[in-house]
């Protein structure tokens, strides 16, 4: 029951709050990998390669778990390199098709939230799991160590040879799969209990740091007090970076087309509305604003 509270509670979360693409990354990754432990039939692996092709697609920084997966899962066996041209062939072709276009006008630095640090604080812990889920012996646990350890690797060759900034904060939740797992594995080698009651707390806390910091429910909310205020009269909004893409999926959401939407500061003229995020909130308390909605790190003001 744990490792299904785990395990599910940020997809839900995400997927039904600002839809930012985190948790249905990870949903399809967690996907492949039961199709993966399922069964080796092609079928089941080229289902399992579309899934993991569409997860890299959701979320870009699922490219170095999915190749992390399919080179663990690939190693080793006489039918090793047939299986593995079932899984990658169909994961580089739907990745390809869907970001083909979008990465033509992107760089390395572009990836999404990163720029954090790899191993730092509470994630030296992955050290000693990985030699813990190793050390279980049972197939997940390898998987997970394997996985872990390669995605490491790929993040630093990422990092020393194209600039790709480490993943930070919700960046990061793919961890929180290979995390959970192999934990789960070394809590099924280990006798003394209080010592297994700890470790499944400590993941439960793990899978709680991925919470979305702003309510799913401000954007919303926000967006109708905006819809409201501005009526059907053609508005421009000055909105602060971290909130533009949300308010517009609410624009198209809501079919307020007379929304005009874009990147702007407080000092502009040129803008009937401002939506700051938490990074600038403050500006809302400048002359001149006044505050039509404020809530969950968000402010409206014009």
């Amino acid at each position: 029951m744990t490792a299904v509270v785990v395990l599910t509670w940020y997809p839900v979360f995400e997927c039904l709050g600002l839809a930012r693409g985190y948790g249905l990354a990870l949903a399809l990754w967690m996907w492949a990998l039961i199709l993966l432990l399922e069964s080796d039939r092609p079928q089941k692996l080229n289902l399992a390669g579309v899934a993991l092709g569409l997860s890299v697609a959701a979320h870009l920084y699922f490219i170095f778990p999915a190749m992390a997966v399919m080179i663990v899962w690939g190693w080793g066996g006489r039918s090793a390199g047939q299986r593995v041209r079932d899984l990658v062939i169909p994961t580089v072709v739907t990745a390809t098709i869907l970001l083909a276009l979008p990465l033509s006008h992107a760089d390395a630095v572009g990836f999404p939230a990163g720029g954090g640090s790899l191993l730092r604080g509470w994630n030296l812990a992955a050290i000693p799991l990985v030699i813990g889920a190793a050390w279980r012996g049972r197939r997940i646990g390898a998987w997970m160590a394997g996985t872990i350890s390669l995605s490491l690797v790929l993040l630093v060759m990422a990092r020393r040879l194209l600039g790709v900034p480490y993943p930070d904060g919700r960046s990061g939740v793919f961890w929180l799969p290979l995390v959970a797992l192999a934990v789960l594995a070394v809590v099924q080698k280990l006798n003394w209990r209080p010592l297994r009651i700890g470790l499944l707390l400590a993941v439960g806390w793990y899978g709680l740091q991925f919470a979305e910091p702003v309510s799913s429910a401000a954007p919303r909310d926000l967006a109708k007090a905006l819809r409201k205020d501005a009526g059907t009269r053609p508005v421009r909004i000055g909105v602060s970076a971290s909130v533009a893409s949300v308010l517009e999926f609410y624009r198209t959401r809501y079919g307020q087309w007379n929304w005009s939407i874009a990147e702007g500061k407080s000092n502009s003229s040129s803008f009937d509305y401002f939506v700051f995020g938490q990074e600038d909130g403050a500006l809302a308390e400048g002359p001149g604003m006044r505050i039509v909605y404020k809530g969950g790190g968000l402010v409206l003001a014009r």
